[in-house]
């Protein structure tokens, strides 16, 4: 419907638009119709998606009838200031409202509502019909594990103004545990599940429950932070043996040991026992012990370093001032060129020492290589476990 086709029909009391497939209707269209008391437009397919006033220029509308469409929203301005005593919503998609509409409006006695898609009547909506003196709520799915249901049973009581039977009013099918029951007969809700959340339980318990088990595992996880980190390299080391395996075959030894005189009673206490033990199982080649009598030392020291995966050196500031020392250092650094292997190099610190006093190579390669720091005397056994640990993992990579 366009334009305003009733303006010149100012006397007009009755109009009938049944039956039209009418799907919009404006406020324009009623233009003219000041006169009109009784507007029937049902079995139509009209919607509302705004809130404008459409019946607005009905100023003497009584009867409004707009059953049997397809209403889903209803809006507080559509009716506001109009004397409508007998208006019919029947047969449509309501589900609800949110705002109060019926008690605005000052003459309405009659108001059917039956046939539609609402499930409860919330406090709202109870309230707004309240004063309204004959009401139509039947053929509705009544939702009755809501707690509003108890409005619905106080209104279906009501025999003043309720216009439904008792028997027409029953649960949704959809609860299989309440299908076909009555709305009356349905039992309604303790107060105590109706209940609004305590939200200081239900979000507040959660949140001081998740930090304390945070607390918790922060403080546990400090406390035993060195038996995590030797589980986690525990792991590596397994992960990687395989290495270790397939290439023992090329090599003589596991690793060659460098180090200065003053460390060799370490080295033969701490060092060599532990991994050479049954469980590290690592065949280590100390000069002492593994240089062939009669050959030249500059040669034993190239034999064993070709002849072992790894180099492993001891440092200490004798270690640094020392040329043979320096001299198995830069023999190892020409082998980690010439097989073009990463991690061939592995370092002990005994002992704090000053990077300014080293040599560039040594400097070069304590910047670009991780190494392993020697634990005290009386450190932890813990510490002391990790230590060996962290070697074993170089020595395996």
């Amino acid at each position: 419907m366009y334009g305003s086709p009733f303006i010149c029909l100012r006397r007009l009391r009755n109009l009938k638009l049944k039956n039209n497939e009418l799907t919009t209707i404006t406020k324009e269209n009623f233009q003219g119709l000041v006169s009109l008391t009784a507007l029937k437009l049902t079995k139509n397919r009209i919607a509302f998606h705004d809130p404008t006033p459409v019946f607005a220029p009905l100023a003497s509308l009584d009867i409004l009838h707009l059953g049997d469409n397809r209403i889903d929203v209803l809006f507080p301005e559509m009716f506001v200031n109009l004397p409508v005593t007998k208006l019919t919503l029947a047969l449509n998609y309501i589900s609800g409202w949110a705002a109060p509409i019926f008690s605005r409006m000052t003459y309405l006695d009659h108001l059917r509502l039956d046939g539609n898609k609402i499930h409860v009547l919330n406090d709202t909506m109870y309230n707004d019909v309240a004063n309204v003196s004959n009401v139509h709520i039947c053929y509705n799915p009544w939702d009755c594990t809501n707690c509003d249901i108890k409005n619905v049973q106080l209104f279906l009581l009501e025999t003043g103004r309720n216009h439904c039977c008792v028997d027409c009013a029953v649960c949704s099918a959809h609860q299989k545990s309440l299908s076909n029951i009555l709305v009356v007969d349905a039992a309604p809700r303790t107060e105590q599940e109706c209940r609004p959340p305590d939200y200081y339980v239900t979000i507040g318990v959660p949140i001081i429950m998740i930090f304390l088990f945070g607390s918790v595992t922060s403080y546990a996880v400090y406390t035993k932070r060195w038996y995590i980190r030797y589980f986690l390299l525990f792991l590596r080391i397994k992960a990687k043996a395989y290495r270790r395996m397939h290439s023992a075959d090329h090599f003589l030894w596991d690793a060659f040991v460098s180090h200065h005189n003053a460390d060799a009673e370490w080295v033969r206490e701490q060092i060599v026992p532990t991994l050479e033990s049954t469980v590290f199982r690592f065949r280590l080649c100390v000069a002492e012990r593994d240089f062939i009598p009669g050959l030249p030392i500059a040669e034993n020291v190239c034999r064993s370093i070709s002849q072992s995966r790894k180099s492993l050196f001891v440092l200490s500031r004798q270690f640094c001032e020392s040329r043979w020392c320096m001299f198995e250092l830069t023999m190892a650094q020409h082998r980690l060129f010439e097989s073009e292997r990463e991690n061939q190099m592995i370092f002990i610190r005994r002992e704090p020492m000053d990077d300014s006093s080293l040599c560039p190579l040594l400097s070069y390669l304590l910047r670009t290589k991780t190494y392993v720091q020697a634990p005290p005397e009386d450190a932890e056994e813990s510490v002391r476990d990790y230590f060996w640990l962290q070697l074993r993992a170089a020595l395996e990579w």
